[in-house]
């Protein structure tokens, strides 16, 4: 599982290097190309390979999720923990594509196309992937999206949890809008906002991810 989640981190690094590559050679005019295609391109590509990736896991899982061997359904429960992961890592190659977009300060109809297909896949994949994973309700260690937290542990416990989770939730949502609004900013006011920007996707993504492998590393320790 580890060599599973390197080739995803060493994909999308090698993916958004080979993107500002392009950018510095264009400004030094070694070459002639339009980057919002290529970051565009670039970042469906990266898209589609994690979708495909995310079909292979869901067909394994299913052979798996209706086996009574312990190691196998444990087996099943990580899988279902690392198709959480990828959707994280689409979403966070679609906030990247945005970033390098902004970089550019070339705002225009095309670029802000370009902004918002890689947001149009990965609602296409996030609703397949929610109508899959849902259907199987045989663990209680995936509750229904949705659904509400169970105050099956009174006291302490329960209320810190819940807290912890609402905290997560709206930190999740709070940068999503605020990337959202530095970026409408950046294109009304031509003031590019591209290293907040940056920075912001990088917590993002370093929260999301963060949450996705302590729940992994927890069923990997069952």
């Amino acid at each position: 599982m580890n060599t599973y989640k390197g080739n995803i981190i060493l994909l999308t690094i090698v993916s958004i290097l080979s993107v500002v590559s392009l950018y510095v050679l264009a400004e030094m005019h070694l070459i002639s190309v339009n980057l919002i295609y290529v970051s565009t391109i670039l970042t469906l590509l990266i898209e589609s390979i994690l979708a495909l990736t995310l079909m292979k896991q869901r067909k394994h899982m299913n052979l798996l999720k209706h086996s009574d061997d312990d190691d196998e359904h444990k087996q099943y429960l990580k899988l279902r923990c690392h198709t959480g992961m990828i959707m994280k890592w689409i979403f966070v190659v679609s906030l990247l594509n945005v970033a390098l977009i902004t970089f550019m300060n070339q705002m225009s109809i095309i670029a802000i196309v370009g902004m918002i297909l890689p947001f149009v896949l990965h609602q296409f994949i996030s609703i397949w992937n929610a109508k899959t994973i849902y259907k199987d309700n045989s663990t209680p260690h995936a509750p229904n999206q949705g659904s509400p937290l169970l105050a099956i542990d009174e006291g302490e416990r329960y209320m810190s949890l819940k807290s912890l989770l609402t905290t997560y939730v709206i930190s999740i949502i709070a940068l999503v809008m605020g990337i959202a609004v530095l970026t409408i900013y950046s294109i009304t006011t031509h003031n590019n906002q591209s290293f907040s920007i940056l920075i912001m996707i990088i917590v993002y993504a370093l929260i999301t991810l963060s949450y996705s492998s302590n729940i992994s590393k927890s069923y990997r320790e069952m």
